[in-house]
């Protein structure tokens, strides 16, 4: 298939998109990335297009068409809930941010606050791929699975992992290290890009010119431990400064915790994972006996990003049961609202880069099958936690907080052009390494390591 056919238009280096690039004078060479501007079908083509909303599950619980625009920089809009400043927290650092925002947000950070950054490709070491392959294999398989006359032959994952392909080898760099020097994000669980392409499945991330990227994904699978780094799921919580740490890290620590432990999702689900269900039902029925010390917010009904974190910032305990996978978002929506997860499976944790491999410092960890087989009483479990210990986790996740989160990149972008009257350097971060910076650097280690 040409390219001319397969309508990939023709290559166009990242600076043309906007202004010129000049990495940091402290960049060390092995840091210098290239960004490379894929043709829109490859990324937020299909999202920024009126045919996003067509698609049924982009509409529900909210427009999810807007919350990944890229006019909100894929964190989303604005949230303009009251309930923010109610509980003592700015409400310009919050955003309608999806959980599955991961290629979205990385790509604007890349593209636009990235100190290394570098439009020549011949001195980069490493080469970012701004593919939407979690966004790609949700939009098409809600279209085209199951496989009946909605199915194209061949199925859309399946033709643009040919088109991909045949675009990347028009360039030379590729092929200077069999792609392992290249890196993308995958905003959704990784099996869900290295299956076979099919209309219910996807393969973008296991073509033969993909298959040895290494990924920024939320949650690993077994056959590609080796080319992963696990980072923390994007929350609504988008800080600007330091300041804006400084002032969450003392409100979260003096927050009064009425509830001893509560639970914000979905109770009767009829989905995801068995061990995840049974654990809810057991979870719910201890919940339900204890209900003076135990609450549930039940969103299987609309439940608002503020509602959640009122719960939390009000809870000494969250519980972090499976759901749809073993990692959840919800682990980092509590640990930003100083509310100690309790979690039921190691494997809710991957993220050794982000998280202290002992999850007692800042989690509470009761085995599911406890629950599950021997009935073993959450709530009663939680109470006899001895004060100290509760208050050494809390601190210690404070102090965590600012490599957890995504900082807010247009804000960031203003904010540095306003305090230096637009002559600064636009890539100049603010005093603090947040999720972006430790998992880009752990990306470019791992490439290193692939390389030797």
């Amino acid at each position: 298939m040409s390219s001319e056919a397969a309508g990939l238009g023709s290559f166009q280096p990242a600076e043309k998109q906007g202004a010129a690039v000049h990495p940091r004078s402290s960049c060390h060479p092995s840091q210098l990335v290239y960004v490379y501007d894929l043709p829109p079908q490859f990324n937020n083509g299909l999202i920024d297009s009126n045919e996003c909303a067509e698609r049924w599950y982009w509409a529900h619980p909210r427009n999810a068409c807007i919350a990944y625009s890229s006019e909100h920089w894929g964190i989303g809009p604005p949230l303009r809930d009251e309930k923010f400043s109610a509980l003592g927290s700015d409400p310009r650092l919050w955003a309608d941010t999806g959980q599955h925002a991961l290629e979205l947000i990385y790509h604007h950070y890349m593209m636009n606050l990235y100190p290394c950054r570098t439009t020549n490709p011949q001195s980069a070491a490493a080469f970012y791929v701004p593919l939407y392959a979690g966004i790609q294999f949700h939009i098409h398989t809600s279209k085209e699975c199951p496989e009946t006359e909605n199915c194209p032959q061949p199925p859309t994952l399946l033709r643009l992992g040919w088109e991909f392909d045949e675009w990347l080898r028009r360039l030379p760099y590729v092929e200077r290290n069999g792609g392992r020097d290249h890196f993308l994000a995958m905003g959704f669980v990784t099996n869900f890009g290295v299956l076979d392409s099919t209309c219910c499945s996807s393969g973008l991330l296991n073509t033969p010119v993909t298959k040895d990227m290494t990924i920024i994904g939320i949650e690993p699978i077994v056959n590609h431990l080796d080319r992963q780094v696990n980072v923390p799921y994007p929350t609504a919580f988008h800080p600007v400064s330091l300041a804006d740490h400084n002032t969450h890290q003392a409100l979260i620590q003096a927050s009064h915790r009425p509830i001893l432990v509560s639970f914000a999702g979905s109770l009767d689900r009829t989905w995801g994972l068995d061990s995840g269900r049974q654990l809810r039902a057991a979870l719910k029925e201890q919940c339900d006996a204890r209900a003076k010390l135990c609450k549930l917010l039940d969103c299987n009904k609309e439940c608002t990003i503020a509602d959640q974190f009122e719960l939390y910032m009000s809870s000494t305990f969250c519980l972090q049961p499976p759901g749809d996978s073993p990692t959840r978002r919800g682990i980092f929506d509590a640990l930003q609202a100083g509310c100690i997860p309790v979690i039921f499976s190691y494997e809710s944790v991957p993220y050794p880069e982000f998280l202290p491999a002992d999850v007692k410092q800042y989690a509470v960890f009761i085995p599911k099958d406890d629950v599950i087989d021997l009935g073993s009483d959450v709530i009663e479990l939680l109470e006899r936690l001895p004060v100290a210990e509760i208050l050494a986790k809390r601190q210690f996740i404070a102090r965590l907080l600012p490599r957890l989160v995504y900082r807010n990149v247009n804000r960031t972008l203003h904010a540095v052009e306003t305090t230096t009257g637009g002559n600064g350097n636009r890539r100049v971060l603010l005093g603090w390494e947040s999720a972006y910076e430790v998992a880009i650097e752990a990306a470019l280690r791992k490439i290193r390591d692939r390389l030797q």
